[in-house]
């Protein structure tokens, strides 16, 4: 029987393949715990106001009580915007790295056919449940424009007539730049604004927190890349 002999240089070779597939395996298991979803759903506690606003007559009414989140495009007095605020102070960390967060909202009713183009705009002042109206951010208090102070635009969603479907809209990017301190506060105020040209039959309505099912409510559910934030810290620590 012939010896087998196994020189330094084929077992170094060895030992460095092992160590490749340790660092693969390793490098998979931390991929897929590196993220982590925050889903801020819960009326009062996570999202703190929704409410629709309506201009012209409306202009004082307060609509916080009603199940409807509505949004309309025509003369002062049927036009609507929807307010929403999200608690991502206390349920996400600030400067996390936000790798995408979705707000999303189901259809209730449709005036029309027609596909209307809503913005997601960041509102610089806060808003409470109750009180706030076109007129006001709280009682008593007048916003500097009417229908809300809106800052730059992050997004538009076009919304058709899927009754009972879930319309989507993209706030990473705004999402990012709140938990970054950019604006100051860091909970999530956003305004959806019905962009496009005025129409009769532009309104449309979704389920807001007060729907009796939850899976109806409003939702921002948003992903945190934990392995990138630990990239950046290490950076920083090293003076990168």
């Amino acid at each position: 029987m012939s010896n087998v002999v196994c020189s330094p240089s084929r077992t170094l070779r060895a030992i460095h393949q092992v160590v490749i597939v340790l660092i693969a395996i390793c490098g998979f298991a931390t991929g897929t715990s590196a993220q982590t979803t925050v889903t801020l759903s819960t009326p009062e506690t996570q999202v703190k106001a929704d409410v629709t606003i309506r201009g012209g007559s409306y202009a004082n009414w307060d609509f916080s009580t009603s199940d409807d989140l509505e949004s309309k495009k025509s003369s002062a007095s049927y036009t609507r915007r929807i307010l929403l605020k999200f608690d991502t102070q206390n349920y996400v960390p600030a400067n996390a790295v936000i790798q995408s967060a979705r707000l999303y909202l189901v259809l209730k009713s449709a005036q029309s056919s027609e596909q209307r183009p809503l913005t997601a705009y960041y509102v610089t002042r806060s808003f409470v449940k109750g009180g706030t109206t076109w007129k006001n951010y709280k009682d008593g208090s007048l916003w500097a424009s009417a229908g809300g102070d809106l800052a730059i635009g992050f997004g538009t969603t076009s919304v058709g007539n899927a009754v009972g479907s879930t319309y989507t809209f993209d706030l990473t990017t705004l999402v990012q730049r709140v938990v970054n301190g950019d604006f100051g506060s860091q909970y999530t105020r956003v305004a959806l604004v019905d962009t496009g040209d005025a129409s009769r039959a532009s309104y449309k309505a979704f389920h807001s927190t007060r729907a009796s099912i939850s899976s109806l409510r409003p939702r921002v559910a948003a992903d945190r890349d934990h392995a990138a934030r630990h990239a950046m810290e290490r950076s920083q620590d090293q003076g990168l």
